[in-house]
């Protein structure tokens, strides 16, 4: 998924409200970073982080986790608009599928070996 394919999900889910595109690079480039951060570096085929600058950037979730991007984005919107029961909905959506895409990132993928055993 691309942030093009989130930013119109969330254009589609809350219209009217003029946010920029730069705005929402942003702030899933932050969320990028705390999923890379978080879940992803600790496992062997982790990588490095590559900062999320233009549309066309993919993000690391698959699909059937990527309703996460959404709800993020309309959580920070409610946010800034002092929408604090809509913030609270998205924000619990958004921690769900977070913590689904961590237990499933951790079953699917080899943690990294943090040292080694040494036997005498």
């Amino acid at each position: 998924m691309t942030i093009s394919d989130v930013i119109k999900r969330v254009e589609k889910l809350r219209p009217g409200y003029s946010v920029s595109s730069d705005e929402y690079i942003h702030r899933l480039d932050i969320l990028e970073q705390d999923i890379y951060n978080n879940i992803i570096s600790s496992h062997c085929d982790g990588g490095e982080f590559i900062h999320r600058t233009t549309e066309e950037d993919l993000l690391f979730v698959p699909d059937m986790y990527s309703d996460l991007y959404s709800f993020y984005l309309l959580a920070q919107i409610d946010l800034a608009n002092a929408e604090i029961s809509g913030y609270t909905n998205n924000m619990i959506l958004y921690n769900n599928l977070m913590s689904e895409f961590s237990r499933y990132y951790t079953r699917s993928h080899m943690p990294k070996q943090k040292g080694r055993v040494r036997w005498r």
